[in-house]
């Protein structure tokens, strides 16, 4: 039987699959996996759905097995996730689509969220030699900038998913990995994320270009300053909704990585601060599918040659 046959009909039901299927980096703590087993988990990249069930496949117990133990999943991040949660659902003909943006209201249980960041770094060996030559001194430095983060109430970069839902005609927040919410702040969620707790790319923008007292550490994420890093987030968040599959953009060499991560806020033309502006007021309304396509079309500064060879995009290439 093929893996996608075996889904269950529901969207609750294929996230509790697909929950089953991947285990983020940051978890890998919370799952008391040791250096030996995370090394031996399998990462695929670029994560596209093909991929991660062919691999699924490889590992027992195989395929979309939801009784799948952590150390038998594929090792990934939340964009892995987001990625295959929206193939599998596409695949049961469910309307879906894949968000970026930031975890938002995490922050306000220190008691839970320091202990977190020390295990998750621990696991997934970061600064080992240092943590193993000074581990009192490695502590200090872990809980200091995770302190830091408390204070600005630093917004995590997350990908999710939107699914439609026809009784309210409206999208809706999913995520399958609820876990991450409950290691990381002691905070249960279901499935269907509150809104509360997530904050679109497009929302970050506009409260950065304009609220006076805007704290640039509150999405900063190493190497990337605050505002570069909305930006990122919010062209990713474009691209997808255009139909690119932007978790193909984890290659290092690829150009399109360059131009989203590589380009710094600072560097910016005020001609490419109008098109951001732009796109962030046009994703703040219900904009369609042709709306987005005029914007793509008409704003040479949002505009990359890596997504117009992508054969399922929706927009035409440049002349």
């Amino acid at each position: 039987m093929r893996p996608l046959a075996q889904l269950p009909d529901s969207v609750d039901g294929i996230c509790t699959v697909a929950r089953a299927q991947t285990i983020h980096h940051n978890l890998l703590g919370y799952y008391r996996i040791t250096p030996a087993k995370r090394d031996s988990l399998v990462r695929v990249r670029p994560p596209r759905l093909e991929e991660l069930l062919a691999a699924l496949r490889r590992i027992p117990p195989g395929d979309l097995d939801p009784e799948r133990p952590p150390t038998a999943r594929l090792l990934g991040a939340c964009v892995q996730e987001s990625y295959f949660l929206a193939g599998l659902l596409r695949s049961r003909g469910f309307a879906t689509r894949v968000r970026a943006g930031y975890f938002r209201e995490i922050m306000n249980n220190p008691g839970v969220t320091l202990p977190f960041w020390r295990s998750a770094l621990a696991a997934r060996g970061m600064d080992e030699a240092e943590r193993l030559r000074d581990p009192d001194t490695w502590k200090h430095e872990v809980d200091e900038l995770t302190s830091r983060q408390i204070r600005c109430d630093h917004h995590i970069e997350h990908w999710l998913c939107e699914v439609w839902d026809a009784q309210s005609a409206r999208w809706e927040l999913l995520d399958a990995n609820t876990d991450f919410l409950r290691a990381h702040s002691g905070i249960e969620v279901p499935f269907r994320l509150p809104a509360r707790f997530f904050e679109f790319a497009w929302e970050a923008w506009l409260r950065m270009r304009l609220e006076p007292g805007y704290q640039p550490d509150q999405h900063a994420e190493e190497p990337q300053d605050g505002r570069s890093h909305i930006r990122s987030q919010m062209l990713s968040d474009f691209y997808s909704l255009l139909n690119h599959d932007a978790a193909g953009t984890a290659e290092p060499s690829d150009s399109l990585r360059a131009f989203v991560k590589g380009r710094t806020f600072a560097e910016l033309s005020s001609t490419e601060l109008r098109d951001l502006d732009s796109l962030a007021w046009t994703l703040s309304g219900p904009a369609s599918v042709d709306q987005l396509r005029r914007l793509y079309e008409h704003s040479p500064t949002l505009r990359d040659p890596v997504i117009e060879q992508d054969p399922h995009v929706l927009v035409r290439p440049r002349p």
